[in-house]
């Protein structure tokens, strides 16, 4: 009977996953490439791909992680041909980087004697993900467009990756081993994606020395080689490339670092709200924390230290000055211009920090009774929790607005995406196409030729909140017109 009844939770629990996935999934499909992506395709098209990826780097920005992948997916035409499919890649890839980092702490855990099954590290992967992708500032500029998934999500992919490879390596022996070089390896890779994590990551180590120093034991030479190699990186990379010389100047060069001050307290309410506004967030806190808890009191392993001290507050406030002084070291370089997908990486990784620090917590009160400070919930309470918190959010309810405003934004780009490129196969210079406001009247007007109610008119006009709107014809964008092979593009009206 409990059997049955396992099995039917579990056949719920991915019925949730598949419903919450869902309008996400088919949001990937109604999406097109934007901006920054027609540049790259002329970009490629016109030089040898090594030589864009020096331009890149001396010009404009020293991400040599991100612009290799970049030129990698536009060398095969991948958003070109499949739009969907870099996103979809990096759900995939995201769930696959939580896999592994679950499947690490099931091994520890499994070794203090807290059973826990291949099946929960598949839960648990999915949980995380839902997580990191709801407390993300933009989801649209997350996931959905190309440009800014490769620089950002991949910098948060690694770091998962990353923090695996510290778990492991924290609990074997200090001595410097081969699996140090693949560790310091990912810190390079790191760095190299976007600025904000290269400021954040030597941070994060310093952090991770501190705690070594809290608990009372030596600090590793691999960690202490890791902050080294992020700061040198760090600093090589802002020395050397584009970041300061020709980027910078086009940002907000004119304000003054005292009027910055502000703007980076609201910067940091703004990560705080983005976390703290899910219930997800805090339903996972306290599920973590349940979890520290079950750990068995007699256990001697690598977890064992951590009942000696309580790092809660610590813990917390230590992560405050990593996202306080990763946003002032990134807003005085840039006098306070930060674009919100920036945002996008600091909320991911502070969750990660907030989440170990709760599960330490956890770990730290164990040896008390449980119901005592943390009352057990049945198994079919918390997967109702769970489903309320999860198809509740906001994000959850805006995916799906996406689906029908979406529909026919992709719609219009569709149409016109099909004109252009038979006006380019003609070898026409000048091509006639209706402007956007009045090709989705059209659309909507094509599928609902006898009207519809005024607000859901309004919903299928609204600018689609999880796609990156962009009008590359309306734009003017030199980049866009040259994709298609022509000279120029005119709007009509009608």
């Amino acid at each position: 009977m409990n059997a049955a009844r396992d099995a039917a939770r579990t056949r719920l629990f991915w019925g949730l996953i598949l419903a919450g996935m869902l309008p996400f999934v088919i949001v990937a499909f109604l999406n097109s490439m934007a901006a920054d992506d027609y540049l790259f395709y002329y970009l490629y098209e016109s030089k040898a791909f090594f030589k864009v990826q020096a331009d890149l780097y001396h010009t404009w920005a020293g991400r040599y992680t991100s612009a290799f992948l970049i030129g990698f997916f536009v060398r095969l035409d991948l958003p070109g041909r499949y739009p969907w499919l870099p996103t979809l890649l990096y759900f995939l890839a995201t769930w696959g980087a939580f896999c592994y980092l679950s499947a690490t702490l099931r091994l520890f855990l499994n070794r203090e004697g807290l059973r826990i099954t291949r099946m929960r590290v598949l839960q648990g992967a999915s949980l995380l993900f839902f997580l990191s992708m709801y407390v993300q500032a933009d989801i649209a500029t997350g996931f959905y467009w190309f440009s800014s998934v490769v620089v950002y999500q991949t910098a948060f992919i690694l770091f998962i990756m990353l923090a695996a490879v510290l778990i492991r390596r924290l609990a074997a022996p200090p001595a410097f081993i081969a699996t140090d070089l693949f560790l310091l390896l990912l810190i390079l890779l790191i760095v190299g994606c976007n600025e904000m994590v290269a400021v954040f990551l030597p941070l994060f180590l310093l952090s991770l020395a501190l705690a070594c120093h809290f608990y009372g034991r030596p600090v590793p030479l691999f960690l202490w080689l890791g902050v080294a190699i992020a700061i040198t990186a760090g600093v090589f990379i802002m020395l050397t490339s584009g970041v300061l010389i020709f980027r910078r100047p086009l940002l907000n060069a004119g304000t003054s670092y005292f009027h910055v001050l502000p703007i980076i307290g609201f910067q940091t309410i703004a990560v705080l709200y983005y976390i703290f506004k899910e219930p997800f967030f805090w339903l996972a806190a306290a599920a973590v924390f349940g979890l520290g808890l079950r750990l068995p009191p007699g256990s001697t392993g690598f977890l064992a230290p951590f009942r000696r001290k309580d790092i809660f507050l610590s813990g917390l406030l230590t992560v405050f000055g990593l996202l306080v002084l990763s946003l002032t070291a990134f807003m005085m370089a840039s006098r306070g211009s930060i674009p919100p997908r920036t945002l996008n990486n600091l909320s991911d990784m502070v969750v990660c920090c907030v989440l170990a620090i709760c599960f330490l917590a956890g770990v730290n009160k164990s040896g008390l009774p449980a119901p005592v400070i943390f009352p057990k919930l049945s198994p079919g309470l918390g997967l109702g929790l769970l489903i309320a918190v999860t198809l509740s959010s906001t994000n959850y309810l805006a995916a799906w607005k996406t689906v029908f405003s979406g529909y026919f934004y992709h719609a219009v780009l569709t149409d016109r995406d099909r004109q252009l490129k038979g006006a380019g196969r003609e070898h026409q210079h000048t091509a006639v196409v209706l402007a956007y406001d009045a090709a989705l009247r059209e659309k909507i007007d094509s599928v609902f030729p006898h009207g519809v109610f005024k607000t859901v008119q309004g919903l299928l006009q609204e600018k689609p909140a999880m796609l990156y709107y962009y009008d590359g014809a309306g734009s003017g964008d030199r980049a866009y017109t040259h994709f298609y092979g022509l000279d120029s593009i005119i709007l009509r009206e009608k």
